[in-house]
């Protein structure tokens, strides 16, 4: 029940970027191929912002995707020593 209503949260996000994407871009940066599918799963803007200064790219991509990396490489040392010691 809870990974569908994440997955109902997150497609509705998208859709909702995407058609802000469509409506009021946050810059020049925005482009539609023409073809809602290819937009909805490619995005429309480079560089969607919230304001002026909230990046969600730079927000995404730093934030979780390099913490998710150390978070993996000691999860990956923690399980090393309890086989091998």
């Amino acid at each position: 029940m809870a990974a569908s209503t994440e997955a109902k949260t997150a497609n509705g996000m998208a859709a909702y970027f995407v058609t802000l994407g469509h409506v009021a871009p946050s810059s020049t940066d925005s482009g539609s191929s023409g073809n809602i599918i290819i937009d909805f799963y490619w995005g429309m803007e480079l560089y969607p912002r919230i304001g002026k200064n909230f990046d969600i790219k730079v927000f995404t991509n730093c934030r979780f995707g390099m913490m998710s990396w150390a978070v993996l490489a000691v999860t990956y040392c923690i399980k090393q020593v309890d086989l091998v010691a």
